[in-house]
């Protein structure tokens, strides 16, 4: 498998800025791979270079008005910036029952008047992506006295920041064109980079994220207000188009 250093040789190669077979600089390997680190930060805030989604369970503590996520917290994982899924596991069933919660908006959690009430099973939950401490914020609603439940989340797991220009790039397939040119595009004000070569590298960046966005692309189910679909909580597509 390919090091970062040859992602990060290859982005240079590109530019022109080196030739083939040459090495660079000390001073442009650590540029590099600042850059590209800055890059996988920037790539956590899009869903679609994110290449897949993980499920993590926690303790759901009773009474407990809201949980910690991130590295060392109540919910012991690397902060998400989104969640795809909240459920809750109900370990009194046997086999453990797990449900759905609704996710709730900023608009609606704001527009609940009792957010203390409590019930033995919540109904819904909140993801505030805080990052005091490197934390985020999960709050369930309303607050559950179950003693028997735990969290399950769904969510995007961002590639980590890389540890050393000698580490093994291990990314997933199609993602190495898209590392050397989103680099190569990213650097090339700093290298002064001719427009006749920097276009096809930004032509070419553009190219590479739409096939890695294409490949991450996932279905998902259609959500429908149960007032438009009547009172069934699913109804399938031959159903909307005909009405309830």
């Amino acid at each position: 498998m390919a090091l970062v250093s040859d992602a990060i040789t290859d982005s240079l190669i590109r530019m022109g800025v080196l030739a083939a077979g040459e090495t660079p600089s000390a001073a442009d390997m650590t540029y590099g791979f600042s850059t590209l680190n800055m890059l996988m930060d920037s790539w956590a805030t899009e869903r679609l270079t994110i290449p897949y989604i993980a499920r993590a369970t926690a303790t759901l503590t009773a009474n407990q008005a809201s949980f910690t996520v991130g590295t060392g917290g109540d919910i012991n994982i690397v902060r998400p910036t989104f969640i795809s899924g909240i459920r809750f596991i109900d370990t009194s069933q046997d086999p453990d029952l797990e449900m759905p919660l609704s996710i709730l908006t900023d608009d609606a959690y704001a527009a609940i008047a009792l957010k203390a009430l409590t019930s033995t099973l919540p109904a819904a939950a909140y993801y505030r992506p805080t990052y005091a401490s490197g934390f985020g914020t999960l709050i369930p609603w309303p607050i559950p006295t179950s003693t028997t439940l735990q969290w399950a989340l769904y969510y995007p797991v961002q590639m980590p920041q890389l540890a050393a220009t000698t580490s093994t790039l291990a990314i997933p397939p199609g993602y190495h064109r898209f590392f050397v040119t989103q680099l190569a595009a990213e650097m090339i004000p700093a290298f002064r980079v001719p427009d006749d070569i920097a276009g096809p590298i930004y032509a070419q960046a553009r190219e590479a994220k739409e096939q890695v966005k294409n490949a991450n692309f996932r279905m998902s189910d259609l959500a429908m207000d149960p007032a438009v679909l009547g009172t069934a909580r699913h109804s399938t597509y031959s159903q909307f188009l005909s009405g309830p």
